[in-house]
């Protein structure tokens, strides 16, 4: 009889040498967090997005704003509708890493994104960011990683 590879051990150090190989390969997702400071979007994303005014801390936290708004990224760049979003979040450990993530996380589900892209939307941040010039950095890295994508107006509108 023939013997075939094992499968289905999973050893200790595994996921360290799944995440070394896909880097080797090269994981866009990886060269984008590496190019691209997302912190620089804090500021803008919570002053426009959350409401600072509540009378008290009742009701549901937020998600982070800059995980949120790499979730956008991750849509558009892949082609994502929100609740494939959901499941490939869920499903993809680049993605969960790309996003800051743990295993046990909980994952935004497809009404959060669709709302957070809503919010994003109406609250002009996307203009706002271009005129304050913090998409920039992105245009200049799109030249050294030609992976990322170009966060233009449409891009994250989806049109």
């Amino acid at each position: 009889m023939q013997e075939y590879k094992a499968t289905g051990k999973k050893g200790l150090f595994d996921d360290q040498f799944n995440t070394e190989r896909l880097s080797a390969i090269g994981n866009p997702l990886e060269k984008i967090y590496n190019v691209i400071d997302f912190e620089a979007f804090r500021a803008t994303l919570e002053s426009k997005l959350l409401n600072t005014e509540k009378k008290n801390n009742a009701g549901a936290k937020h998600y982070d704003v800059v995980m949120m708004f790499k979730i956008m990224i991750l849509q558009r760049y892949y082609g994502l509708g929100d609740k494939q979003v959901e499941y490939q979040i869920i499903d993809r450990s680049s993605f969960k890493k790309f996003l800051g993530l743990e295993s046990g996380d909980k994952v935004p589900d497809e009404k959060t994104v669709w709302l957070f892209r809503e919010t994003l939307t109406k609250a002009g941040v996307i203009e706002l960011l271009l005129i304050s010039n913090l998409l920039l950095p992105l245009t200049i890295s799109y030249r050294k990683c030609p992976e990322i994508i170009l966060l233009e107006k449409v891009s994250l509108y989806g049109k």
